[in-house]
C-alpha cells in the first residue's frame, strides 16, 4: 500500500474516486470552504432544498464528476458526513472515513484519494492539528476496510486492501505535518490489524503455545528482542498465578517478554507494558454459564495490543526504551486445575487466597507486575480484559482507568481522547484495598459483587507498589458485537494505538512522567 501527501488541483487527479469530509451545516456552508475545482458539483447540492445529503455523522453520498469539473478521467466523489460542527473531533473524522473504508471495501475501491475537513478541528497548534487530523483520516480509512476472513472459503474469503491512498492538501506549508500524520497512522493501522488478527483467531489454533510462536515471528519482523519463560523456569522465577491458572490445561503456559531497544532511547528507565493472554477462558472449576462463552478466545486481547504495540514503537523508530510482558495460559477445568479455596505464594512472598478460578488474569499480571520490578521501569501499565464489573460500571464505550500517580493517568486520559481509545478514571482508595485483605491468606482474589473493576485493580496494585502504574480494564472495549464506522464485528485492536502513543509521546520527551 502507498500513502501520499498531494497538492489539492483538481484537474490534476490521480485517483478515479475522492473522498470529501462534509459538517452537517452543510446547506449554510460557506462556499468559500469548498475546495476549489469542486463547486459546480457542489453547488446544485447546496442549491437543493429537497438534498437528502445533510452531513449527518457517518452519512453518505456519492457524486460523479459529470456533474462538473473537467478532469483527465471520470472519477467518483463521496461525500461522508462528519456531524456537528460544535462537536468536531478527531473521532468524528475517525468515525467518518470508517464509513467510507467501510464503502471502498465494499466496492472493491482499492485507490483513493481525500480531502481532509477544512477549518480548525482542536485548539492544538496547527501543525499538531495538522498531524492528528491526517492521522486520523488514514486510520479511518484503513481500519474501517479492515476484515477477518481467514477461515471463510470462497468470495467471503477475499482480503481487501488499498493499494493506493492519496490525501490532498489545500496549503504547501501543511505538507510536512500532514505527511508525518500518515506516516505515524500507515503504522498505527497496522498494528491495530495485527492486534485484531490475533483476538479474532479461534482458541483452538491459537494456544499459549502458539502465541508464543507468532509472538516470535512478529519479534523477527519488526526487529523486537524476545524471551520466553515456560515450563520449570515458571517455578524458578516463582510465577504461582500462571502456574496455578494453567494447571487445568494440557497446554502448558508461558510469561512472553519483547524488549524494543532503539539506538537511542531519550528515556533513561523504560516504559514497561503488561498484556492479559488468557487464550480462552472457561472459569476453571468456577465456570462460565455457556451462552457467550465462545467470546472468551478474546480474553488475551490485552495481550495482543502489548505485542502489536511493542511492533508500532519499532516500526516507528521512537527513541523509547520499552518492554512487554505477556503471561499467556489457557484456563479450563480438569483433574489438575487449581480448586477454588487453594493457596499459592507470590514472586513479593504475599500468599493469595484464590477463592474463584474464574478470577484468573489478576493472578497472572501479578507475576507479571512483580516480574516487571527487575527492568526498575519509569512506568508500568497494564491492560486487560480483566472485569464484567467494568462493562457493567461504564458500558462499551470506554475503558476503566486506576493506577497510583495522578500524572501518569492524566497524561492517558488526554492520548486517550486523541486516538478514540477512551478510557474514564475511576477511584482506587484504601477501603478497596482492604477489601482484597484475605482470611487464610494475606489477600484474596475476589471481593464482593460491588465494585468489582476498582477492587480486582486493588488487587494488582499489591504488586505494582514500587513504580509508577496505571491499569487500563478493557473488557468492554476488546470486541464489539455490533459493527461500528471503523470497527468490524470481533476485535477491535482497543489500546494498541494508546500504547503505541503513549510510548512514542514519552521517547519524543512531549511526556516527561
Amino acid at each position: 500500500m502507498k500513502i501520499a501527501v498531494n497538492m489539492l488541483q483538481p484537474e490534476k487527479l490521480k485517483t478515479k474516486t475522492i473522498i470529501m469530509g462534509v459538517l452537517n451545516n452543510f446547506e449554510n456552508l460557506n462556499k468559500s470552504e469548498i475546495p476549489p475545482g469542486f463547486e459546480k458539483q457542489l453547488e446544485i447540492l447546496l442549491d437543493s432544498k429537497n438534498s437528502d445529503f445533510k452531513g449527518k455523522l457517518n452519512e453518505i453520498m456519492v457524486l460523479y464528476s459529470s456533474m462538473g469539473i473537467k478532469t483527465k478521467h471520470p472519477y467518483r466523489l463521496i461525500l461522508v458526513g462528519l456531524g456537528d460542527p460544535q462537536d468536531l473531533f478527531l473521532e468524528s473524522i475517525r468515525e467518518g472515513c470508517g464509513t467510507a473504508g467501510n464503502l471502498c471495501n465494499d466496492k472493491n475501491i482499492d485507490s483513493i484519494g481525500i480531502i481532509i475537513p477544512a477549518g480548525r478541528i482542536t485548539r492544538l497548534p496547527r501543525k499538531e492539528e495538522l498531524f492528528l487530523v491526517s492521522s486520523a483520516v488514514v486510520e479511518g480509512l484503513i481500519l474501517g476496510a479492515y476484515r477477518f476472513n481467514k477461515y471463510k472459503s470462497g468470495k467471503d474469503k477475499s482480503d481487501f486492501k488499498f493499494e493506493n491512498i492519496i490525501v490532498y492538501a489545500r496549503s504547501g506549508s501543511d505538507i510536512p505535518s500532514m505527511r508525518k500524520g500518515i506516516n505515524y497512522a500507515d503504522v498505527s493501522s497496522e498494528i491495530t490489524a495485527v492486534a485484531r488478527d490475533l483476538s479474532n483467531t479461534p482458541s483452538n489454533d491459537l494456544t499459549p503455545g502458539e502465541l508464543v510462536k507468532r509472538a516470535r515471528s512478529i519479534a523477527r519482523k519488526y526487529g523486537l528482542k524476545i524471551k520466553v519463560i515456560t515450563g520449570d523456569s515458571l517455578e524458578q522465577n516463582q510465577m504461582s498465578g500462571i502456574i496455578a491458572v494453567g494447571k487445568g490445561s494440557s497446554n502448558p503456559p508461558s510469561m512472553i517478554i519483547l524488549e524494543y531497544v532503539p539506538k537511542r532511547a531519550r528515556n533513561p528507565k523504560p516504559v514497561v507494558f503488561v498484556g492479559k493472554a488468557v487464550t480462552f477462558d472457561s472459569g476453571g472449576i468456577s465456570l462460565k454459564p455457556g451462552a457467550n462463552m465462545a467470546l472468551m478466545k478474546h480474553d488475551m486481547s490485552g495481550g495482543a495490543a502489548v505485542i502489536a504495540s511493542l511492533a508500532g514503537l519499532a516500526k516507528l523508530g521512537a527513541p523509547v526504551h520499552a518492554v512487554g510482558l505477556i503471561p499467556a495460559v489457557e484456563n479450563l477445568p480438569s483433574g489438575t486445575a487449581t480448586r477454588p479455596g487453594d493457596v499459592i505464594t507470590s514472586k513479593t512472598g504475599k500468599s493469595i487466597e484464590i477463592l474463584n478460578t474464574d478470577a484468573e488474569g489478576r493472578l497472572i499480571l501479578a507475576d507479571a507486575l512483580a516480574y516487571a520490578n527487575r527492568y526498575e521501569p519509569g512506568i508500568v501499565v497494564d491492560v486487560a480484559t480483566l472485569t464484567g464489573a467494568c462493562v457493567v460500571a461504564l458500558g462499551t464505550h470506554t475503558a476503566g482507568l486506576m493506577g497510583n500517580n495522578e500524572k501518569l493517568l492524566d497524561a492517558i486520559v488526554k492520548l486517550s481522547e486523541q486516538t478514540g481509545e477512551r478510557v474514564w478514571k475511576l477511584p482506587l482508595w484504601k477501603p478497596y484495598r482492604n477489601e482484597m485483605t484475605g482470611d487464610t491468606a494475606d489477600i484474596k482474589n475476589v471481593s464482593g459483587r460491588e465494585g468489582g473493576a476498582i477492587t480486582a485493580a486493588a488487587f494488582l496494585l499489591e504488586f505494582a507498589e514500587k513504580y509508577k502504574w496505571a491499569h487500563i480494564d478493557i473488557a468492554g472495549m476488546a470486541w464489539t458485537e455490533k459493527p461500528a464506522p471503523y470497527k468490524p464485528k470481533g476485535a477491535t485492536g482497543f489500546s494498541a494505538r494508546l500504547l503505541m502513543a503513549l510510548g512514542n509521546n514519552i521517547g519524543e520527551q512531549k511526556l516527561k512522567l
